[in-house]
């Protein structure tokens, strides 16, 4: 399995359908020590490598990042106050060799981000 980005995070539950990833993140990675001090932030590019790596597992494929068509930052994940969080791909299509994903990150409570992704398939 691949190394996900520097351990900022780990996958502690799939789905039954395999769509969706339930995420811890790591409050003490560095990351956090510099997007905000004190007020922890998961920065949007972390987030869009997060859905990318998520995506690759499902699809046990490598992707190449082509277009982000749609990226909505609804609320901000707090590696403190929303630790653990689901990543639901909702909506797959493979197209030769591109392939499309929608879905959002979100807890039992909040939706923090939708997505429409476009990818290269490796």
């Amino acid at each position: 399995m691949m190394k996900l980005i520097n351990d900022m995070y780990s996958i502690k539950t799939w789905s039954d359908d395999g769509r969706k990833a339930h995420i811890e993140f790591n409050a003490d990675h560095i990351i956090y020590h510099a997007h905000f001090p004190g007020n922890p932030i998961t920065p949007g590019v972390c987030i869009i490598k997060i859905i990318s790596e998520i995506a690759e597992l499902i699809m046990k494929k490598s992707l190449r990042l082509s277009m982000v068509k749609n990226l909505k930052f609804v609320s901000p994940i707090s590696p403190v106050d929303s630790p653990s969080v689901c990543v639901s791909i909702d909506r797959i299509e493979e197209d030769g060799e591109m392939l499309k994903i929608k879905g959002v990150i979100a807890d039992e409570n909040k939706i923090y981000t939708k997505f429409s992704i476009i990818y290269n398939c490796l």
